[in-house]
């Protein structure tokens, strides 16, 4: 077990696939149980790729709802943090991979993986080899070539240092896809105005790579936001410790899911900022609803969601085939050990407004060790596109390797 987990999930028409850090384990959807693992994330690299074998960590899996196959990946040791990446060869996540290892201009750090119909599409926080910030990365890597096995280039632009920890934008249903032709909607959190998001858009063009380009930043107007942890990442309190842990607050959390209704588009985001109540600072969560992100983005919708003295932090956010929209996120304070919780709001929910939140489960103790999260995962069942899955680390008990994970299923009344 390692600190943090990394803890994410991927959900096909059958079958789970939960990754933490240096682990795979795939579940059967029906029955909830173990068909695969926990199995050690490098055995899914040969001995031909040997950085890939060493666990460097920030491990991601997705599901490509258009091709019916599974994304492995995690970064590569020694190289300077190439991405390794592994495709299935089919529909079953327990069967044969395609292998890769994009070795990147930089040192990275922090890599996500998205799902498109042109590429899959990953961002990175890159830096020299003294470990100088050099701006956020992001690439196109060849979709059509992986599926088949293919040799595979990558196509990347920088954002410069203005901006860190960029998402982009992923499918989740292979009934909503985007119009033909559609750029990759890029998203960032402005910590320069603290009062707005910025977006790229990224043309990737194959077979004329020249002809590829990214547009931006475009601002996002959102209401102002006050960053949290800015002097340190450790700040959220814990019941029975002096011991506070990572909130990983100022930037957009993964994932960044794109949902297409016909009549407009949508991305869901959300990021950890401060909130002030009788002089008291904690974390809360500022989510949003961005409609139409190719024309002129604005967010339609938007809220800071901390109905209670409690730190809400490590948050993941998506949207159903209706429009509903479910956040889960971490729960910790003085007063209680570190849970998963969440909250949501039906389509017919008065805008900028969430329902009353629900537990997952409850925290057994307190961590020994500032790390926590450093993400966790919702996502939408591609079955059904109504059926939310979402996983989180919490604390069984007292101790620094005494976490574990949670998978819960939600589902809006009403949605079908």
């Amino acid at each position: 077990m390692f600190d943090p987990p990394d803890t994410n999930i991927a959900v096909g028409p059958t079958q789970i696939v939960e990754m933490v850090n240096t682990s795979v384990a795939v579940y059967d959807k029906g029955t909830k149980q173990w068909i695969s693992g926990p199995t050690d994330l490098h055995d899914v690299w040969t001995a031909d790729f040997p950085d890939c074998r060493l666990d460097d960590g920030d491990p991601i899996v997705l599901y490509d709802p258009i091709a019916d196959r599974w994304l492995l990946s995690q970064l590569g040791g020694r190289n300077f943090g190439a991405e390794c990446i592994a495709v299935s060869k089919g529909s079953d996540a327990t069967g044969l991979y395609y292998l890769y290892e994009f070795m990147p201009a930089a040192s990275t750090d922090y890599p996500k993986l998205s799902v498109w119909p042109d590429a899959y599409y990953l961002t990175t926080n890159e830096y020299s080899k003294r470990d100088a910030f050099l701006g956020a990365g992001i690439c196109a890597l060849d979709r059509s070539s992986m599926l088949h096995g293919d040799p595979a280039v990558s196509i990347c632009f920088n954002t410069s240092t203005a901006f860190d920890t960029v998402l982009s934008s992923g499918v989740e249903s292979s009934s909503d896809p985007p119009p033909l032709g559609s750029p990759n909607y890029i998203l960032a959190v402005d910590n320069n105005t603290h009062a707005g998001l910025a977006e790229w858009l990224f043309h990737v063009d194959f077979n004329n790579p020249d002809h590829s380009s990214l547009t931006g930043p475009i601002t996002v107007a959102v209401a102002p936001f006050n960053p949290i942890c800015s002097s340190t990442f450790d700040c959220v309190p814990q019941e029975g410790s002096s011991q506070k842990i990572d909130a990983l607050g100022n930037i957009v959390m993964f994932h960044l899911s794109y949902h297409n209704f016909g009549s407009y588009e949508s991305l869901t985001a959300v990021h950890t900022v401060k909130v002030t109540d009788h002089d008291s600072n904690r974390t809360a969560e500022r989510w949003y609803e961005i409609r139409n992100p190719g024309e002129s983005p604005v967010a339609h919708q938007q809220s800071t969601w901390g109905p209670s003295a409690q730190w809400r932090f490590m948050a993941s956010i998506d949207q159903d085939r209706k429009g509903n929209i479910l956040m889960g996120y971490s729960i910790s304070s003085s007063s209680i050990e570190p849970g998963i919780r969440y909250s949501g709001r039906r389509v017919s929910d008065p805008l900028n407004a969430l329902e009353k939140e629900q537990a997952v489960i409850s925290g057994g103790g307190y961590h020994n060790g500032d790390r926590w999260g450093d993400y966790s995962s919702m996502t939408l069942d591609p079955a059904d596109e109504c059926t939310f899955w979402y996983a989180n680390e919490y604390q069984t008990k007292t101790g620094a390797l005494t976490w574990r994970t949670r998978i819960s299923s939600i589902r809006f009344p009403g949605c079908r």
